[in-house]
């Protein structure tokens, strides 16, 4: 290769911009990487359970290795369960032929824990049902039995 002439040799500097926008530039490599995550997480969330998606997203996919990251230990616990059978489920996409194993990393950070629906809250017994309790309590002569039935008397009126 022959050095270029100093009169060749841009002495501008290239912008930042410019750079970056290039085709073969560092922001365009990001973007495609980006968009290639997302549209596997959306083929990943499909083969998922339900009860998974919303506590469930890609992290990452590179070199046959699927980085899951999920928001708590009990979705981490039930993932391992799962693992063998998406894994044979996901290797028949295109996207995931070279698929070889998915780690799972627990991070609830990455979760916005405001849209997830709220625990439904507890219950309370009907009057007919209270004062079918307070019966069995009046009638009960085990003091151990009682003292349960009292207490969850006392749970029904929350």
């Amino acid at each position: 290769m022959t050095p270029k002439k100093t009169s060749e040799i841009s002495n501008k500097p290239e912008s930042l911009g410019s750079s970056l926008r290039r085709p073969d530039g560092l922001l365009e490599r990001v973007i495609l990487k980006v968009k290639s995550l997302s549209d596997m997480d959306k083929k990943l969330k499909k083969e998922l359970p339900s009860f998974l998606r919303p506590h469930s997203k890609l992290g990452n996919y590179e070199n046959g290795k699927i980085s899951l990251i999920v928001d708590s230990s009990a979705m981490a616990s039930k993932w391992h369960y799962l693992k063998p059978d998406l894994l044979q489920k996901l290797r028949s996409d295109p996207a995931f032929s070279g698929l070889v194993s998915i780690d799972i990393k627990i991070d609830p950070t990455q979760f916005d824990f405001k849209n997830t629906p709220e625990k439904p809250k507890a219950r309370k017994f009907s009057p007919e049902t209270l004062e079918l309790l307070k019966q069995t309590i009046f009638s009960t002569q085990d003091s151990k039995i009682r003292e349960k039935l009292e207490k969850l008397l006392r749970f029904g009126d929350l």
